[in-house]
């Protein structure tokens, strides 16, 4: 059985479609490795830090910003898995 794929009920404001794209959007932590004053560029690690905005660009042009949403897992529902017997 495949992966059920995570729903929303969110719709462009503009014309309703139920087709967009989320950007998220927040801060990083880069980090770098130096040794004997020499930075390793090759040692370069990015992590997120912190979520501050959940923005949505719909095909018709339109952006705007989720309401209560800072990252992508506060504006969707998971699907929730069928067993068997229920």
């Amino acid at each position: 059985m495949g992966e059920r794929p995570a729903t929303t009920k969110i719709r462009c404001p503009r014309c309703r479609s139920k087709s967009f794209h989320f950007v998220e959007t927040g801060e990083w932590t880069t980090s770098f490795e130096v040794q004997d004053g020499k930075l390793d560029r090759a040692s370069g690690f990015h992590e997120p830090a912190c979520m501050t905005r959940l923005e949505a660009q719909c095909d018709c042009g339109h952006s705007w910003k989720i309401r209560g949403a800072i990252q992508i897992t506060d504006a969707v529902e998971e699907a929730k898995e069928a067993t068997d017997g229920e």
